[in-house]
């Protein structure tokens, strides 16, 4: 879904592309990305799961 998210805005630029713009979103959305696919290990880290 993040991919598709990411092609379509690609694709269909509300304006000029700016390409500090560009990187910034590219680098936020990669953040973004490891953060939801390590959930559950940063939650172990945290404290918020069961160690049993």
């Amino acid at each position: 879904m993040l991919i598709g998210c990411a092609v379509v805005g690609a694709l269909a630029p509300a304006g000029p592309v700016r390409p500090g713009e560009a990187a910034l979103a590219a680098v936020g959305a990669l953040v973004a990305g490891v953060l939801v696919v390590m959930l559950d290990e940063l939650c172990y880290l945290f404290g918020a799961a069961d160690r049993t």
